[in-house]
Order: structure tokens, then sequence, then C-alpha cells
């Protein structure tokens, strides 16, 4: 909601709206939306909350272009048509050894808290860059879901943890549990 034009929530006020976790309905409803339905905090989860009421129907989903195809591929399987509203877009930085070591201040990094698949193979990669993997050695790695941890290189024996549920507090508790 943070990221879509004003002009389209208004189109949109008048519409069922369905989200895929409570932070999410907030939003929306600050938005001016009506949700009827809140998932769990999981795509796939919400796919199959509505897929019963919505077969036949168009759904129109306000999405990053970066994303998961569960939520689209689940729908389409119950012949539910997904119409994708790209409303952001996740770039890559690519800050030289450098600017990034200056940035670290020369001190080791704790914890890294990581919310998608992308930004799991992002870390990955930066952690191989061979003047900054010093300052990852005991980093411990969050992540969101099992699906982003999936996304994680394999380097992180005993240091990958998995929030316990796909949404922000659990991975924050998981950041209070590593101090």
């Amino acid at each position: 909601m943070r990221h879509a034009p004003a002009d389209l929530l208004a189109q949109l006020s008048n519409l069922p709206c369905h989200v895929v976790g409570p932070k999410t309905a907030g939003a929306a409803r600050a938005a001016g939306l009506s949700v009827v339905k809140t998932g769990s905090g999981d795509a796939r989860q919400l796919a199959e909350l509505i897929a019963p009421g919505l077969a036949g129907k168009t759904v129109l989903y306000l999405c990053g272009r970066v994303r998961s195809a569960d939520f689209e591929t689940y729908l389409a399987g119950e012949a539910v048509k997904v119409l994708p509203v790209e409303t952001y877009d996740t770039l890559p930085v690519d800050y030289p050894g450098k600017v990034a070591a200056t940035q670290l201040a020369g001190q080791p990094v704790a914890a890294v808290l990581l919310y998608s698949a992308k930004a799991a193979r992002a870390y990955s990669t930066l952690v191989q860059r061979p003047e900054l993997a010093r300052y990852f050695e005991e980093t411990r790695v969050l992540a969101l879901s099992a699906r982003v941890a999936q996304a994680v290189s394999t380097g992180f024996p005993g240091r990958l943890a998995v929030a316990a549920r796909p949404d922000e507090d659990a991975l924050l508790a998981l950041l209070g549990a590593a101090e």
C-alpha cells in the first residue's frame, strides 16, 4: 500500500481488499481500502483463503516486480484470473568494497535480517567478496521464512535461523534471541 499511487488506491476504495497479513491490513485501511480477508503473513496461505469465493473472477494484485509466483500460480490453478499491478521494484546497489567497509566502521556484523529470497541471494554474494568476508564470519543470518532461508548459500552452518511465522515481529524476535 505504501508504494501504490494515491489515485490507484482511490479507484480501488470501493472494492473488497484481501491482504497477506495484519500489518498490511492496517496499511490498507489507512489508505482507504475495505479489508475483507486477512491472511497470516504468507502469500500462498492468502491465496488458499480467498480462492473458494473467487473462481471465475479477476483479482487485481498490487505487487512488486520481484515476487514469488506462489500467489498467482495457486489462484490460476483455482480458475481465478490474476491481474498483477507492479507498484514497486527492488534494485541492487553494488557499493565498492572500500565504501562498504567504511559503512561497517571496521566492525563485524552481528546479525542480518533477510526479508526476501532476492535479499538472501544478494547477501550470499556479498559475504563472498574477499574484501568484506571478514565482517560476516560470525554473523547470525535471520530469515523471514523457509523460502527465504532456502535462497541463502550453504556457508552459514549453525548461524541461520528462520522466523516462527512469516512476519516482521517473528523475525525481530529472532534478533532479540540472537543477542
